[in-house]
């Protein structure tokens, strides 16, 4: 590593970390504020936490920019570590790169010279272009459009690490009573859903992370609150909520989102639930769902990190954006425990237990992870799925 290269490792975490000009671009990663960055010899870099952070590896899958680029660069000619380089970028038309042939782990090579990225405004044109064989592959096909492809493609599935929830606002009063949270849970019938609406291609959830994180997973949430109607209706009435009704905002450019909302309604009403629907616009559910907090109750999924504290902290109490409103200073002391050790053992028992006091809670009901379907030719081999969403194109090749 040259000085040049080490200059970039230590300006790209400085910048991360907050540190110099105020860049509204640059999203801070709050594990590197206040750590201290500087060369050690001739090919290392040292970092110096301000406090112990167990999620700083993750931390390190940032990348690693060009310090002599202006900022405007980073973005339309980006310049990169990976096996493959950056060719040109049409907005809403493709994303163009090519093999980097200099890479310096010639073991991870990629093996296709050119690739292109098509981006498409919806994902019936997608298909079509698949069809049509102008593209090779489609993440995030349907199930509805796995039943229309030939025997020409093939069809990778799992678990995409993506936490999909059916959230309560605790400022809702209703909500703030557990017997009301613990009703609606038991209303829900999770597999039926699943069964409905993925054609079973999903995973049942209990608490806020996914089996494919099954190091951090605590198994066994997912059957807590088994379907029971008239458990519902009598912890209902213990809540003196026997006439419960509430709205249900979700986002309208999400389809599967109201669909689940559709079929929650319908079992809601089999435990004398009223619940309605309300169709907004993305924008709306940011501003006035997500940021204001001015919802009963809404649908939506969390996507799925590589360290467990990111999945996790949007219920801690002091979280900026928990629109939940959920609050246990136990979730939030186990939280605290886990991001503070260092030893992962240690860590998981920490976000094991934290995962335990969420469920038994009901402080969210936590519905699915969605199985990530993937649709390629047949003569395209390689593809790697992982618990992030990232399509590595250096594993792919053709036969």
């Amino acid at each position: 590593m040259c000085s040049s290269d080490l200059d970039d490792v230590i300006w790209s975490y400085h910048r991360l970390g907050g540190h110099g000009e105020e860049n509204d671009q640059v999203m801070v990663v709050k594990t590197l504020v206040g750590a201290r960055i500087e060369a050690v010899g001739d090919n290392q870099v040292q970092f110096t936490l301000s406090e112990p952070k167990g999620d700083f590896l993750e931390a390190m899958t940032a990348a690693v920019l060009d310090s002599s680029l202006e900022e405007e660069s980073h973005n339309s000619a980006p310049v990169g570590t990976g096996p493959y380089k950056f060719v040109s970028y049409s907005p809403t038309q493709h994303i163009k790169l090519t093999r980097f042939d200099e890479y310096w782990n010639k073991d991870k090579m990629g093996k296709i010279k050119d690739v292109e990225f098509r981006l498409f405004a919806d994902n019936a044109t997608a298909l079509s272009s698949l069809l049509a064989g102008e593209v090779d592959l489609l993440p995030r096909i349907t199930v509805d459009q796995i039943e229309s492809l030939p025997d020409t493609f093939e069809v990778i599935e799992g678990p995409q690490n993506m936490i999909q929830i059916f959230g309560l606002n605790h400022a809702f009063a209703p909500f703030a009573k557990q017997e009301v949270r613990e009703a609606i849970n038991y209303a829900v019938d999770k597999d039926a859903l699943i069964s409905r609406l993925a054609d079973g291609k999903a995973t049942k959830l209990g608490a806020n992370m996914s089996p494919v994180m099954e190091f951090w997973f605590q198994d066994g949430l997912q059957d807590l609150y088994p379907h029971n109607v008239e458990k519902a209706k009598e912890l209902l009435e213990k809540a003196g909520e026997t006439d419960l009704s509430f709205t249900i905002s979700v986002p309208s450019n999400y389809e599967f989102h109201v669909n689940t909302a559709e079929i929650l309604v319908e079992q809601l009403a089999a435990a004398g639930i009223t619940a309605k629907i309300e169709q907004v616009e993305w924008g709306v559910w940011l501003d006035r769902i997500y940021l204001g907090e001015d919802y009963e109750s809404t649908v939506i999924s969390f996507v799925g990190k590589l360290d467990p504290h990111p999945i996790m902290q949007r219920y801690m109490s002091d979280y900026p954006q928990n629109f939940l409103n959920y609050a246990s200073p136990e979730y939030d002391r186990l939280l605290n425990e886990g991001l503070s050790a260092s030893d992962p053992a240690e860590r998981a028992v920490a976000y094991k237990a934290a995962q335990k006091v969420i469920a038994e809670d009901s402080g969210v009901i936590f519905l699915m992870d969605p199985s990530l379907m993937v649709a390629h030719k047949k003569n395209l081999k390689g593809y790697t799925l992982y618990p992030i969403y990232f399509q590595d194109v250096s594993t792919l090749y053709f036969e």
